[in-house]
């Protein structure tokens, strides 16, 4: 499913705003396109580099990541006089077109050039709303109708050069001046500002840490830029000199999901109270921090998440995908290097004896391999730290067993189609998944700071939970 452009679809007359050249801006749920329309010449729109144009709502598009359109040149030749009509010969009239797809466009009263720095990222999350219910804080903006900024603010964390924000958008009734709703906003602070093309990257991180606590891939909506920090936004505003932020139609991958998928009472971070409200904060931190050496296991664990309402062949590869990923789950040594080094080196000898000392650097390999951990072991290893880390009295007592299953049915799945002998290997097979989807999650978690209250509520997550209570 692509998450829905906020515009509906929309065709809307446009001018190139450094040019003459006119044509169609199309904006709808799957793609942004614009096409010119030549009516003496032919019309050539290259994708090498950003596009600019006025649309007739007043709004500059700015096309940036522009690859060719499905039909980006063409023309259409339409007969006006003929022989029909008595003329010695057919004459035609040709009007030309050329297009291009935006996989990056903004919306604003000006364009955004590509030397233009991103300061401030903002966006809302769907389904957010529980996890960030802080109860003191709602309270306090249903005894207002005008709250301040400190109201509706909900934390403010620096990691590194970034600070991410998170707060409420409330909304009050106009006859009774009571709050009638509210929903979470998130933010994302550029200290020194950062390109366009390398927001995706900023954003996907933050995303990826609330999926992760949800249990679901998640997908941003209402995204926007703005050259100003908010503080530089609110004196810009004060001065009369603000000129607004840009919007960003993104065409970004989402899933629907119902409420008994969503991890609102497993959730391992809650913005519930202060003491729970500083562990997500902190959470999110660390989560943020350690991104650049987790990032494809994050990408993983969102790829992950999208198949759990499946039990397949592809779900099991995409688990493993996860688990390979993982910064914290390489094998480790059974033996020492020294004495590993010995035993290349005895029979590196002996091969050389037997006039086979070409064979040196597979013995090295091999003997390598031989001096890692079984994956039995490794297994037991990793289930035994996350036991430490949130106690072992939720998981099932054959879970080893069951991760080994896992890599079993691995090898037959990555060869061709699986099916199932029996319900009894179909029965195996189910548990192998969860199981594996289950160390994961454990392991993504394991060194994150949480409060003990969240070390509990871990084992109701629907990933835990879905492991725990199949096949009883």
């Amino acid at each position: 499913m692509i998450h829905k452009n906020p515009h509906g679809s929309k065709r809307l007359h446009c001018r190139e705003l450094d040019g003459t050249r006119t044509g169609i801006l199309i904006l709808n749920d799957e793609m942004t396109e614009l096409y010119f329309v030549g009516y003496d010449e032919f019309v050539h729109v290259s994708e090498n580099e950003p596009i600019y144009v006025i649309t007739e709502e007043g709004k500059v598009a700015s096309l940036h990541a522009n690859v060719p359109a499905r039909h980006s040149s063409k023309s259409v030749a339409t007969k006006f006089v003929g022989k029909d009509r008595g003329r010695g010969s057919d004459e035609y009239r040709s009007i030309y077109q050329g297009g291009i797809i935006s996989n990056l466009a903004l919306l604003g009263v000006d364009a955004w050039r590509p030397d233009d720095l991103v300061r401030r990222l903002s966006f809302d999350v769907a389904q957010t709303e529980y996890v960030l219910r802080h109860l003191k804080k709602v309270q306090a903006l249903g005894r207002v109708s005008h709250p301040s900024e400190k109201e509706l603010a909900l934390y403010r964390a620096e990691a590194g050069s970034l600070t991410l924000t998170a707060g409420y958008a409330a909304t009050y009734g106009i006859d009774t001046r009571s709050l009638t709703a509210y929903r979470p906003t998130f933010s994302i602070e550029f200290a020194t500002g950062t390109s366009l093309d390398k927001i995706e990257a900023h954003l996907f991180r933050y995303l990826s840490f609330l999926s992760f606590v949800l249990g679901v891939r998640l997908a941003p909506a209402a995204v926007r830029v703005d050259r100003l920090s908010f503080e530089d936004m609110v004196r810009a505003v004060e001065a009369g000199t603000y000129v607004g932020d840009h919007e960003v139609m993104w065409n970004w991958s989402a899933d629907e999901h119902e409420a008994r998928e969503l991890a609102f009472h497993g959730a391992p971070f809650l913005a519930a109270d202060d003491a729970e409200l500083a562990a997500l904060e902190a959470g999110l931190v660390e989560w943020v921090i350690r991104s650049e050496e987790w990032e494809r296991a994050n990408i993983r664990m969102t790829e992950s998440l999208s198949l759990r309402r499946v039990i397949s062949g592809d779900r099991l590869l995409a688990a493993w995908r996860w688990f390979e990923e993982l910064p914290n789950t390489g094998a480790e040594r059974a033996f020492d290097e020294a004495a590993i080094e010995r035993l290349i080196r005895a029979a590196s000898d002996a091969a050389r004896d037997q006039g086979l000392g070409d064979m040196e650097n597979r013995i090295r390999g091999a003997l390598r391999r031989i001096g890692e951990e079984t994956m039995r072991d490794r297994f037991s290893r990793l289930v035994d730290s996350v036991r430490v880390q949130f106690g072992g009295d939720d998981l099932p007592f054959a879970m080893i067993d069951h991760l080994e299953n896992a890599r079993k049915f691995r090898g037959r799945v990555a060869h061709g189609h699986f099916a199932p002998r029996d319900e009894s290997e179909w029965r195996r097979f189910n548990q192998a998944t969860l199981a594996m989807e289950a160390l994961c999650f454990l392991l993504t978690a394991r060194d994150l700071p949480m409060t003990d209250a969240g070390k509990q509520r871990i084992w109701s997550h629907p990933v835990l939970e879905g492991y725990r209570l199949a096949y009883p």
